[in-house]
């Protein structure tokens, strides 16, 4: 899955500026709400890894590409959610 996010990236096309952009600090809220629901529900269920576990740690990579923009290549939100959501052939069935 990460090489598969980290193609997407790379084939992004930049989006307008950032820092500009007031969609951003909401896709940034919408990111953060979602990581801390996925949060609470792996501490309700400490087990082996899950799907909860591997989402927490897609939103995680989400959150800081949104942090910080400015210092890696721009991809646009519309990407990286196409890019969490779309299953990799050679992946392991959970």
């Amino acid at each position: 899955m990460s090489q598969h996010i980290g193609d997407v990236f790379q084939l992004g096309a930049s989006p307008p500026e950032l820092a500009d952009d007031p969609s951003h600090n909401r896709d940034l809220r919408l990111v953060e709400r979602y990581l801390a629901v996925l949060e609470e529900n792996k501490k309700a269920c400490r087990s082996a890894l899950t799907d909860a576990d591997m989402a927490l740690d897609m939103a995680g990579f989400v959150r800081r590409q949104l942090r910080r923009p400015a210092q890696m290549p721009r991809m646009s939100p519309a990407l990286l959610a196409l890019a969490l959501v779309r299953r990799v052939p050679d992946a392991p069935e959970q």
